[in-house]
């Protein structure tokens, strides 16, 4: 397994900024599919070598058998939706002129799939980019993608999907065993519906800049994309907690997709929860999560 850190780039209003980086699987070259992968933190937090985004990257590029290219966009408050998707455009024209370890393949005469993926809000931002990209409204003689891999997608930016309410946290005293509790619904935000709605969407505010009316735009924030744009996309994979406030920004999201005629596949994994990729250690339990090792593996 490779590991690669671009040049360091520094940028007037943030000073230094961290680096792309490029994890690839042994024997990967020109012809290897290739990935840019959008991390998640709600536009705030974490890169490419924080988070846990390194080590799944790492599992990601053997799993998939593909180049990874994970991308150290600009995070707010200086950082925005426009600067998101300059920074993801400058890595897709990248990616798709190099393989592994940053070897030049542009003159290579195999051009192999190039994918859109991302986790949470950089799923967002990936679908947005993705949009934008098979609408043509972003820089000439850049590939279409081959799909798109989204893990526990933040789609819906006004977070009013409907699982915020039936997915919201409770913990439930058992009658027969005194004493016993159990929990259901959201366990890593434990505010009521409204509470995590209105925290979310703050964060959400900060990433289009306070302008509200960008929190229901169909290509900003996907959910709201109307069939027309929705047509446009290539193949979706989308793996999805079955028990977080959101929910239903995959679920939904997915239905309409393949209502426009979209080839959809999507895994719902119930009891999981936000970024449930991330944790297929277990935790700290001792034991493997099942679902945090077969959700990157995708469809069989």
């Amino acid at each position: 397994m490779g590991v690669r850190q671009g040049g360091r780039c520094l940028d007037a209003q943030i000073g230094p900024r961290g680096s792309d980086k490029l994890w690839w699987p042994q024997g990967a070259d020109c012809t290897t599919p290739r990935v840019l992968y959008v991390h998640g933190g709600d536009w705030q937090r974490f890169g490419p070598d924080t988070g846990g985004y390194d080590a799944f990257a790492t599992k990601f590029a053997a799993e998939a058998d593909a180049v990874v290219l994970v991308p150290d966009f600009p995070l707010a408050p200086f950082g925005n939706f426009t600067g998101t998707m300059q920074a993801l455009e400058a890595a897709w024209y990248w990616l798709s002129r190099h393989g592994a370890d940053a070897e030049d393949c542009s003159a290579s005469p195999d051009r192999p799939p190039l994918f859109v993926a991302g986790d949470s809000s950089g799923a967002a931002s990936a679908l947005s980019f993705l949009l934008r990209l098979s609408s043509g409204h972003v820089g000439t003689g850049l590939p279409a993608a081959a799909g798109f891999i989204g893990y526990s997608p933040w789609t819906n930016l006004a977070c009013n999907s409907p699982t915020f309410y039936t997915k919201s946290f409770a913990a439930i005293e058992e009658v027969e065993r005194q004493g016993a509790m159990a929990v259901v619904g959201d366990i890593l935000h434990r505010a009521s519906p409204e509470g995590n709605s209105a925290s979310l969407r703050r964060l959400a505010l900060q990433y289009v800049e306070g302008d509200a009316t960008l929190l229901e735009d169909p290509v900003v924030s996907p959910f709201f994309a109307l069939e027309g744009h929705l047509r446009s996309l290539p193949p979706l994979y989308l793996a999805v907690a079955g028990s977080e406030a959101r929910t239903a920004d995959g679920t939904l999201l997915a239905e309409r997709a393949a209502k426009a005629g979209v080839i959809v596949v999507q895994d719902v994994f119930d009891g999981a929860w936000h970024n449930f990729h991330l944790y297929s250690e277990g935790c700290g339990s001792g034991g493997v999560l099942w679902q945090g090792r077969a959700a990157p593996r995708g469809p069989r």
